[in-house]
């Protein structure tokens, strides 16, 4: 399909970068990114914030600068404005303002548009810092939607856009409206009113961009916070289950998606069983003693713990604790939308840092200090102790000492704020920007071409073809950034 679509690569890509509060320095970084692409490209920034300061960066890098009087509908309603009143070109490039883009990205994208069908392709979203558990850990929960799942979804045509990343065909999201105008999540839903409208979006699993992950307890809570409310948003008032307009594999999927947000309750009985087993003294199998019932249940256990090795290479401790978290910003947007309670918002500051962690964390806190009670209680002989509780106190022990390590970590963690920059590589045998001309001319998806200058930006090695493989992730010098401004 790219041979057939090569010609497509004639035509001019608008890239859109939404920025708000972001630090010029991660913009920046951005905008050189957008600006090495290979192929023709005109370069948007798009300014709820109206500083001055970011207006002079566009001119500074002759990008184009577009603000509008407010911010209704956030995100989405910024693209909207630059799409109905600003782009004319026929696609859409659209990348968050923490994503450096690699240089190769629309020559691997723009060719898949050979098919009408396609309305939109979806490219991974990669993390590269691990300074924090936070970070770690989401890095893994991305690694592991791209590696498995997104392509499965993509083979029952019911793969998603993610708001980044991602290049539309503009005269498919002009039939639908636009970006669907919501205050979070509207990626999704534009997914959504796209397949409705009959069109495909493909998901292309190949490293094209690189961004920043949450470093932060608070910058992780409010993302998979904000994740969760779109996902149980359709859940609960736009059912993917009963619209008639998908196909059935397209209506499970999507309702599998969102029905994941309800997992916090599960973490939640998971976290609450041995404790409740203990105080109540309930034995795993009442008729049978701990050694009868070890064997039985030993290829089990030993199973379920070698394939949790196997999906997770690294970083497993550090998946295990934010699973543990999860409930809470999931638990939260439960609360939001089905409940009605108030929204969960704030604005952090550094005063105010402690306090919202400590509120985040008071579940957790509570878990604690009951579980220490408890041990204190076994040792003093308040509570009897009962052999056959063996494995309830042996399970409330790893939680214990997994919550104590997370909460250290939560605290510890809160300060840490740097700004990303790619630096010029020292060290080529061949620049970057020769290996992209000599591979474009292998594969003739364009005619040789003069080969530009080295910029600043993918380092040599990356990946371009395959499933994505976090440990192969070419090498940026990305430090991390707090991202509870833009959130």
């Amino acid at each position: 399909m790219r041979q057939e679509g090569s010609c497509l690569l004639r035509r001019k890509v608008a890239v859109l970068v939404a920025v708000v509060n972001e630090d010029l320095s991660i913009v920046r970084n951005t905008l050189e990114s957008a600006k090495a692409l290979i192929g023709e490209k005109e370069i948007y920034l798009l300014d709820d914030g109206r500083k001055p300061a970011t207006q002079a960066l566009a001119a500074q890098l002759g990008v184009r600068y577009i603000t509008r009087e407010n911010n209704a509908f956030f995100k989405a309603g910024n693209l909207n404005n630059a799409l109905r009143h600003h782009v004319a070109e026929d696609f859409v490039l659209v990348v968050d303002a923490d994503f450096a883009l690699h240089p190769d990205f629309i020559q691997r994208t723009l060719p898949l548009f050979h098919d009408p069908r396609i309305a939109a392709v979806q490219t991974p979203q990669v993390y590269s810092n691990e300074e924090t558990i936070f970070a770690k850990g989401s890095k893994y929960f991305q690694n592991l939607f791209y590696t498995y799942l997104q392509p499965g979804k993509h083979l029952l045509n019911s793969a998603f856009c993610v708001g980044t990343n991602v290049i539309f065909r503009k005269k498919a999201l002009a039939e639908v409206g636009g970006i669907a105008e919501l205050e979070h999540s509207e990626d999704i839903f534009t997914t959504i009113n796209l397949l409705e409208h009959g069109y495909r979006v493909s998901f292309l699993n190949e490293q094209l961009a690189v961004g920043l992950s949450p470093t932060s307890l608070i910058s992780f809570y409010t993302q998979q916070y904000r994740w969760a409310r779109g996902g149980l948003l359709m859940l609960l008032k736009h059912n993917t289950l009963f619209n008639r307009r998908l196909h059935p594999e397209q209506r499970l999927q999507f309702f599998l998606s969102n029905f994941y947000y309800l997992s916090g309750i599960s973490v939640i009985i998971y976290l609450i069983s041995p404790l409740l087993a203990i105080l109540l003294n309930v034995k795993p199998l009442s008729d049978a003693s701990f050694w009868q019932w070890l064997p039985t249940y030993a290829l089990f256990f030993c199973t379920d713990f070698l394939f949790f090795l196997a999906f997770t290479r690294k970083h497993r401790l550090q998946s295990v604790m934010l699973g543990m978290f999860s409930f809470v910003p999931y638990m939260n947007a439960f609360s939001s939308e089905f409940l009605g309670w108030r929204k969960f918002k704030w604005k952090t500051t550094n005063s105010r840092s402690k306090g919202i962690i400590t509120k985040l964390l008071f579940p957790y806190i509570i878990y604690l200090v009951f579980s220490v009670a408890i041990g204190y209680f076994l040792a003093t002989g308040i509570l009897s102790y009962n052999p056959g509780l063996i494995l309830y106190y042996a399970w409330l022990a790893i939680d214990v000492i997994i919550v104590a390590i997370f909460l250290l970590h939560a605290y510890a963690e809160t300060s840490k704020v740097a700004i990303p920059v790619l630096e010029q590589q020292d060290q080529f045998d061949m620049s970057t920007a020769e290996l992209l001309a000599e591979k474009q001319q292998t594969e003739n998806l364009v005619p040789p071409q003069p080969v530009p200058q080295p910029q600043p930006h993918i380092k040599r090695g990356s990946r371009l073809k395959g499933s994505i493989d976090i440990d192969d992730m070419p090498t940026l010098n990305i430090p991390v950034m707090s991202r509870e401004a833009k959130n």
